[in-house]
């Protein structure tokens, strides 16, 4: 008789949010989140499974963003919509960690060009950017960032694109367009 036991490799986070995405309800859905929650905390990575356990939320779930919501279009306030938009403000804040180029600035430049933001307040937009990721502290926003380039009127599509004319501008041309193709799922 052989004594060597059969050995399963550990379970993929992936997989474990694919069975959840199955389930229809909340109460059926609740078990895997609190699995990959569990577990990211285990490991020391809490905003990691709040990110990856974020897909297994239904809209009933979705973060409690009370009144920071008036600052949203409509058509962004509430459901799948909203959640991808949560999810995509949490990456970008992955993003903008590790991106020194990237800042808060400009993604509010672009969400306000694209018509998913209406406010044009940096304080406003700080404590909205905040009530979608967890742990965030306010101000941390607001302060990343040379908000001056909200305060124009043209789209930042319109901005100059040859640096040997406005480098400045270019620039930030450049950063918006990057910053736009990474919302791109959500924008659309």
């Amino acid at each position: 008789m052989d004594n060597t036991q059969d050995i399963l490799a550990p379970i993929a986070v992936d997989f474990v949010v694919e069975q959840g995405l199955q389930e229809k309800t909340e109460a059926k859905r609740r078990p895997y989140i609190a699995l990959i929650r569990r577990w990211a905390e285990r490991e020391g990575r809490a905003e990691l499974g709040e990110r990856l356990a974020a897909p297994l939320v239904l809209a009933s779930g979705a973060p409690k963003l009370d009144s920071h919501l008036i600052d949203l279009t409509k058509k962004y306030r509430d459901g799948e919509r909203l959640q991808r938009l949560v999810n995509a403000v949490r990456d970008l804040d992955e993003r903008i960690k590790v991106n020194y180029h990237w800042t808060w600035a400009h993604v509010m430049r672009v969400l306000m060009d694209e018509g998913v933001l209406m406010t044009n307040i940096p304080n406003r937009f700080d404590r909205l950017v905040c009530s979608m990721i967890p742990g965030k502290g306010i101000d941390n926003v607001r302060k990343n960032g040379d908000y001056d380039m909200i305060n124009g009127q043209r789209s930042w599509r319109n901005w100059i694109e040859d640096y040997s004319i406005d480098w400045n501008e270019s620039n930030n041309r450049s950063i918006c367009k990057e910053i736009f193709d990474f919302l791109a799922p959500v924008l659309s």
